[in-house]
């Protein structure tokens, strides 16, 4: 019987740490159109970061975005060469991906009370 217990006790720590019960991590390669990134930020609280810009030529692009974070919401700012701006909020343990066309400018904004941890790539269209 002790060693039944002992066995349990094994498997279930061997259970616990085992990828499929560890938290899920995405990982962003680098692709053929890749204009920026992969790149791996920690975003405060309330504040914005820009990851990208290129205000001499406008550039058609998609951005994936990993929300790495337990709680807070991730906004994508996409900003065009006029000025207008294309957003998108991504959940917390979630991805997303945004497209926009002749961008200059591209920020990430954490939108919860704690600090968010952002992978993201920006690909040409």
């Amino acid at each position: 019987m002790k060693m039944n217990g002992i066995a349990l006790v094994a498997v279930g720590i061997l259970a616990a740490t085992s990828p499929a019960f560890a938290a899920p991590s995405a990982s962003l390669a680098t692709g053929g159109r890749t204009l920026a990134g992969p790149g791996k930020n920690t975003v405060a609280a309330g504040t914005t970061q820009t990851l990208y810009t290129h205000p001499a030529i406008n550039t058609d692009v998609c951005t994936t975005v990993v929300n790495g974070s337990k709680a807070s919401l991730l906004r994508i700012t996409l900003v065009d060469d006029s000025a207008n701006e294309t957003l998108l909020e991504v959940a917390a343990g979630t991805t997303a991906a945004l497209c926009e066309d002749n961008v200059t400018r591209m920020d990430l904004t954490c939108l919860g009370t704690s600090n968010c941890t952002a992978q993201w790539r920006i690909d040409t269209k």
